[in-house]
């Protein structure tokens, strides 16, 4: 509506399809499969590694976060702070930076290997290797499809330094 003059409102004619400059919203959205397609995109196009790629010789921001779980799959309780400390990488490759975001592997270490030992009533280097290792892989393999569709960039292929 726009006014003609005052007290007289004059309606404006809809604008053809063809001129508008924005797609079309389609009423009935399915966001799971909008979300798979800006998946595939990003891998596609690489874009994780080009923000890398694009920014060599530039200042570098480090960021180190903990490990995957090696005790079970993130939940609710990890997204939030995990989206939290998701923003300062950003933020800075905004900036200009290049950041190479890598998780820590530690897992929890010592720990970690003591409870598996008990549980699974083994012993030792070699047999938490043959026994567990597998176990806390698969689980690192699990948490990357998980943070990846939380659209949270990482480095998949190994440790930090």
């Amino acid at each position: 509506m726009i006014l003609d003059h005052p007290g007289k409102i004059k309606i404006r004619p809809r604008i053809a399809q063809e001129a508008i400059l924005y797609k079309a919203v389609d009423p009935k959205v399915n966001f799971p499969q909008m979300e798979e397609n800006i998946l595939e995109f990003w891998q596609k196009q690489g874009i994780f590694k080009k923000s890398i790629d694009q920014r060599e010789g530039c200042d570098e921001y480090v960021f180190y976060d903990g490990p995957p779980f090696a005790t079970g799959l993130p939940h609710f309780g990890h997204f939030v702070p995990g989206t939290v400390k998701d923003i300062y990488p950003r933020y800075q490759t905004m900036k200009g930076k290049k950041v190479d975001r890598r998780f820590g592997w530690d897992c929890h270490g010592l720990p970690v290997e003591y409870e598996m030992e008990k549980e699974l009533g083994i012993s030792g280097k070699t047999e938490i290797e043959n026994s567990v290792l597998p176990t806390l892989m698969n689980h690192a393999v699990n948490c990357f499809k998980i943070y990846k569709r939380m659209g949270k960039y990482c480095n998949q292929n190994g440790p930090v330094g």
